[in-house]
């Protein structure tokens, strides 16, 4: 069976890093005009610096995590240290109640996957790619889709 890579962690996995940045870049410059005033206190420019400072260091700590599973999941594909379930989806529920809105959840060979789509997300989330019927291989580690492939006759059938 041919199957076509759809989702690949070391291609897709590390998808719209830069959002948490900009934020951060609109506070610095925002912070950067405050304390360039003439009119601001002393004490208010410090404090305003400090507060910058801080979100900064958040979002470096942040920046590492997001970083860290990245590469750790890279790893995982890369060197086989992963699972392998290999069949056809069943079970596929598209979730929508208030408090899963936008969850997926399926089955491959009694091994069961779920998962919400997010813009930080290391491992599978694209919605309506998966549907039941469809025959896929899934790379995984614990519960993270590292590798998704569906054989070509199922992106081809209606």
């Amino acid at each position: 069976m041919n199957y076509e890579v759809v989702f690949d962690v070391t291609k897709d996995g590390l998808r719209n890093w830069q959002i948490p940045l900009i934020p951060v870049v609109i506070l610095i410059l925002v912070a950067i005009n405050y304390i360039r005033k003439k009119d601001v206190s002393r004490q208010a420019k410090y404090a305003t610096l400090v507060g910058v400072i801080l979100i900064v260091f958040q979002l470096a700590v942040s920046f590492y995590s997001i970083v860290w599973r990245y590469l750790e999941y890279s790893y995982k594909l890369k060197s086989g240290n992963y699972s392998v379930a290999e069949g056809y989806v069943s079970n596929f529920i598209l979730h929508q109640e208030e408090s899963m809105e936008g969850i997926e959840s399926f089955s491959v060979e009694h091994h069961k996957f779920a998962y919400k789509e997010n813009l930080l997300n290391f491992s599978f989330d694209y919605p309506g790619i998966i549907k039941d019927s469809v025959q896929v291989r899934i790379q995984y580690s614990n519960k993270y889709i590292l590798k998704l492939e569906v054989a070509q006759k199922s992106l081809s059938a209606p």
